[in-house]
């Protein structure tokens, strides 16, 4: 789980440093940043899928990619930690010049959570070159000990994007996160197609293989009970969901409702139905250490809500969950200590904040007949 960002001189954010929990619900106005902070951990993504040029040219190219009134000024930085069993940190500083950038800080710390044990392990990358930090002794991890390894890092590269960044956290028998977070972007028009029979059984961000994946759940017995309960905890007049052939070649899914015969082919389901399969999917049977959504409410009824936040809550119990939402009805459903609200300030700056750790917001809940959606809705909350 991710215990920590810290970023600065990225987009909208001139610096912030939040702590997250297990269920984290991103809050605020238009263009307060809620996107913006997502994009850190697509960034992140990127950069360990595509190599960091790649990474920077997918969010625009640096005049996008960093604060607009700190532009050069001030070097880019992003710093995750991970809470774990053995907890790491990794960060990275990018410097600016009028040429391009270049890489001044690249660290991958490491200290073992063994009782009685002092020290850390840290490989940095300043300036091109490597240096590695160890005050861990005998307890460091053999991988770090691997000097052939170790030789295979390239100086112009981040580590992140390097093959022994995925050696060390198999070797630590940690979630690598960095390579497997998806950032949902569902686009329920996607799933109403006929989708290729050849495609990947790992749900794509925007659920266009949304058939291919329900397929594989629905072969199996104990998934396809698990599913059914939970879309007709949904959708209670739902009665059977199936995928059929489409020509040889594709996929189409179709439903039929327990008032009639007809098994309805998705192009002729609404973009709420759709979705509501798509999160079920995405929340329950997607293996993926985090999970990360703008607005999971989008395009469907007001009195889903509740049920929605109560299964995101569940589904926290076994991974991390951050999304965004503009709609008054999901603050309401959700616990004070998850809800993270973002504004910007009068350099117009992103800020992310804690409300209920607000000395004012506090004063207000304790009154009569206030709740935290009356404060939201009042735009009250950057108190």
């Amino acid at each position: 789980m991710i215990k920590q960002i810290e970023v600065k001189n990225f987009k909208t954010f001139s610096y912030q440093k939040i702590d997250l929990g297990s269920f984290n619900v991103l809050i605020g106005a238009n263009a307060s940043g809620k996107s913006n902070f997502l994009q850190i951990f697509k960034f992140i993504s990127d950069i360990a899928h595509h190599g960091l040029n790649n990474a920077i040219s997918m969010q625009g190219g640096l005049k996008y990619l960093r604060h607009t009134n700190i532009a050069n000024q001030e070097n880019l930085m992003l710093k995750i930690v991970i809470d774990s069993n053995h907890p790491l940190s990794y960060e990275f500083s990018l410097e600016f010049d009028e040429t391009g950038f270049k890489i001044v800080r690249d660290k991958l710390a490491y200290a073992p959570n063994i009782e009685g044990s002092v020290g850390e392990f840290m490989r940095n990358h300043i300036n091109g070159e490597l240096k590695t930090t160890n005050t861990l002794g005998e307890l460091m991890p053999d991988i770090f000990k691997n000097k052939h390894l170790l030789g295979t890092l390239k100086p112009n590269k981040l580590l992140l994007e390097q093959p022994l960044f995925k050696l060390i956290m198999a070797e630590m028998n940690e979630n690598d996160i960095f390579n497997t977070l998806s950032i949902y972007d569902f686009d329920p028009k996607q799933p109403k197609k006929a989708a290729p029979i050849a495609g990947k059984i790992e749900l794509e961000e925007d659920t266009s293989n949304l058939a291919i994946v329900l397929k594989n759940i629905l072969v199996d017995k104990d998934k396809r009970r698990q599913f059914f309960n939970l879309l007709t905890y949904l959708l209670p007049f739902v009665e059977d969901v199936r995928i059929e052939e489409f020509t040889e070649k594709h996929l189409i899914l179709s439903l039929k409702e327990n008032h009639s015969n007809l098994y309805l082919p998705a192009t002729f389901l609404s973009e709420g139905t759709i979705n509501i399969i798509s999160l079920i999917v995405a929340l329950y049977f997607d293996e993926k250490p985090l999970f990360l959504m703008e607005e999971p409410e989008k395009n469907i009824y007001p009195c889903h809500f509740s049920k929605i936040v109560a299964m995101l809550k569940e589904v926290s119990d076994e991974k991390q969950i951050i999304v965004t939402t503009h709609h008054s009805e999901i603050v309401k459903y959700t616990a004070y200590e998850n809800i993270l609200f973002i504004l910007r300030d009068k350099e117009g700056a992103s800020k992310i904040i804690r409300p209920y750790e607000k000395e004012e917001v506090k004063l207000f809940l304790q009154s009569d007949g206030i709740s935290i959606e009356d404060l939201y809705l009042d735009d009250l909350l950057g108190i």
